[in-house]
């Protein structure tokens, strides 16, 4: 009997904990939508962009993997159509170079999925560096985005 109640209690927890993440990932990106507006009437971007001459601006968030255990999920979101013909990842001592097609056109303010790792934590600082162009002009850009998991 001790032994089923240690499980179901588990279970309990296990439950518990997922319905705490979905609810934490839903207020996180219903806040990220509702962010104030800057004076150039732009929402807030935690991102760098390195090329002088590019408006492209890219956001990234996280998500936990509803397929695979361990694994956190990192999306992006471009403020214009484009490109990717790569994007160089690193956090801490980790690096990483995702090849992209140059061909596949990801949509203005829509989320896509970029890349999924295991042994993500909780206060590191990955840089992601897009490399591609704008799929309306052709001219090539490199963004550079900073994003901390929390």
């Amino acid at each position: 009997m001790k032994n089923l109640i240690n499980i179901f209690w588990h279970k309990i927890q296990e439950v518990t904990i997922k319905i705490f993440n979905f609810i934490l990932l839903a207020f996180t990106l219903i806040l990220s939508a509702c962010s104030s507006k800057d004076e150039d009437g732009g929402g807030f971007n935690p991102l760098i962009s390195t090329t002088p001459n590019s408006s492209i601006t890219i956001s990234v968030s996280h998500l936990e993997s509803t397929q695979y255990a361990d694994v956190i999920e990192f999306y992006f979101r471009p403020s214009a159509n484009i490109t990717i013909s790569k994007v160089d990842v690193a956090v801490q001592t980790f690096t990483d170079v995702l090849q992209g097609d140059s061909q596949t056109v990801y949509e203005k303010e829509q989320w896509s999925m970029l890349v999924g790792y295991q042994g993500v934590e909780v206060g590191q600082e990955w840089t992601f560096i897009f490399h591609g162009k704008d799929a309306a002009t052709s001219k090539d850009f490199q963004v550079t985005t900073k994003y901390v998991v929390n």
